[in-house]
């Protein structure tokens, strides 16, 4: 028997159809695992891990900052005064922003790194930096921001019994205002 030489076309067909017949199996296969029951469980973080209290620490710092500038500013809790546009806002409409970025570990929870900012300048203005930057050098002077800016590659690496620390620390001034 003489094999028959596909054509182009055909050759695309027969790759095609194996490919979607391959999906299809694929697909059938992940229903019957949920059928049976056979479902990846996420493990869930021990509440005393590093990320969890890392979380925990970011939520009650931001709260401490957005609470100090909000005092400082307007001398309410209620409103306060975006670092980048001057604009006065209600509480929730706040967030810490980041002069240097959260990322940067060394400077993630430095109150000399973390001020409020209106969420338009914090999250869509990437910052809003250029205007952060002159009230910071006002505020700290220019070789401290240079000093900051130059360290910030530095790793920190916090232990469980540091975040804990730093927990009680800022819900204690917290506790304060």
């Amino acid at each position: 028997m003489e094999s028959k030489k596909l054509t182009k076309k055909e050759r695309f067909e027969k790759r095609y159809r194996q490919y979607y017949e391959m999906r299809a199996r694929a697909v059938k296969k992940q229903i019957e695992k949920r059928r049976d029951g056979i479902k990846k469980k996420r493990k869930k973080r021990s509440p005393n891990s590093v990320s969890s209290l890392i979380k925990k620490l970011t939520k009650v710092f931001n709260r401490y900052v957005r609470l100090r500038d909000c005092l400082a500013t307007t001398g309410t809790r209620k409103f306060g005064v975006c670092i980048s546009c001057g604009g006065i806002f209600p509480f929730e409409k706040l967030d810490a922003g980041h002069w240097i970025n959260s990322t940067h570990s060394i400077y993630r929870f430095s109150e000399e790194n973390v001020f409020i900012q209106c969420r338009h300048c914090n999250r869509f203005s990437h910052g809003n930096l250029i205007p952060y930057t002159l009230k910071l050098i006002e505020r700290f002077g220019k070789d401290k921001i240079e000093e900051m800016e130059k360290n910030k590659y530095q790793i920190k690496k916090y232990t469980p019994d540091e975040l804990r620390e730093l927990i009680k620390l800022y819900q204690d001034k917290l506790n304060l205002i």
